[in-house]
């Protein structure tokens, strides 16, 4: 299978199990943010197991159970929260958890946005264009309630209630990339828009990128599509010799998942910094 393909299935799988998919993403961020700050204190000897006594005496339910609701068993320890509950394989999320990293999000992005660098400016944009999309997505389940697994219908609706604000945030990051020589913010703003021309994503080419940005061979490699498009045989070309003499390449996909390792985040409260940090990582 491509990878675009692996994305695309992930991405029905996401639509279509939105819990499912978070919890797992929630284990996965946990795993990888302890293995990374605590990977030397890792104990590698299996784990005993404990006698079926001793079993139902650790086993500590986070809600009461019923003859219709699954039994709950400890599996997975969040730090500075502690132990939580999984629900037929799957850890449930603590909603108080979810609405702190929302919340440190909003808060982390707005920060961003005001300082004088373009670059943190370009990156506060983007965050504070993601926070408004889920705000309007999250008042949409709100008022409508979650939708049921399989129904895409439900789901194409549920995330085109975000487009407005995203499509809001977009203009404000081109209008800052318009007016930048910075690459990375640039780069940021074209991704943001994506393929819209739309108000100010008009004013964003691959070619201003690439001459703000001559050795990166994305700009470049951007031109020799466009120009293929267009059958430009000679502008295809010329760009496919541009991009072969770069220096570098440099999608700066890493701008968000780079972020993990600032102080900013660093500072964020331990509980909520696994899922913030799938957030970043997922945007």
């Amino acid at each position: 299978m491509a990878p675009r393909d692996w994305i695309a299935a992930a991405a029905r799988f996401a639509r279509g199990k939105p819990r499912r998919a978070a919890a797992a993403l929630i284990v996965l961020g946990a795993l990888i943010v302890w293995m990374w700050r605590w990977g030397s204190h890792i104990d590698t000897r299996p784990p005993s197991q404990p006698e079926p006594a001793q079993a139902a005496k650790d086993e500590q339910p986070y809600l009461p159970r019923s003859a219709t609701q699954p039994a709950l068993t400890v599996g997975v320890e969040l730090c500075g929260y502690g132990p939580l509950p999984v629900r037929d394989g799957t850890p449930d999320i603590p909603k108080d958890i979810e609405t702190a990293a929302a919340g440190a999000l909003g808060r982390i992005a707005d920060e961003l946005a005001s300082r004088s660098d373009d670059r943190d400016r370009a990156l506060g944009l983007h965050l504070q264009t993601i926070s408004a999309a889920n705000a309007a997505v999250d008042a949409w389940v709100h008022d409508h309630g979650q939708c049921a697994d399989g129904d895409e219908a439900c789901s194409t609706a549920m995330f085109a209630a975000g487009i407005p604000a995203k499509a809001a945030g977009e203009q404000a990051l081109a209008r800052l990339a318009s007016t930048t020589s910075d690459p990375e913010a640039y780069a940021l703003a074209i991704q943001s828009c994506g393929r819209s021309t739309a108000g100010d994503c008009a004013l964003l080419s691959s070619a201003q990128w690439a001459r703000i940005e001559p050795d990166n061979m994305i700009p470049w490699l951007y031109l020799a599509t466009e120009a293929q498009q267009r059958h430009d045989r000679s502008g295809f070309q010329a760009a496919l010799t541009r991009a072969s003499a770069a220096r570098y390449s440099n999608m700066y996909w890493d701008s968000l998942s780079g972020f993990i390792a600032s102080d900013t985040f660093g500072a964020q409260p331990e509980p909520i910094q696994p899922l913030l940090a799938i957030q970043l990582i997922g945007i």
